[in-house]
């Protein structure tokens, strides 16, 4: 099986594991903030997708 962007090595987490916790905690925080501009951006179809789904589970499956 082919290996998803989501499960890949993030480019910036080589020598995270030798970093002071401050440097691990600043890297986690601001790969969140990431994540949460991502979702942010996709709001429009993710809401569009969950109407389409609700629609299709009110008329049965």
């Amino acid at each position: 099986m082919a290996e998803t962007r989501t499960e890949a090595l993030h480019q910036n987490a080589e020598g995270l594991d030798v970093q002071a916790p401050e440097a691990i905690l600043a890297f986690l925080a601001n790969a969140q903030i990431e994540a949460a501009k991502a979702v942010h951006g996709a709001i429009p179809a993710i809401a569009a997708a969950a109407e389409l789904i609700a629609k299709q589970l009110k008329s049965g499956g």
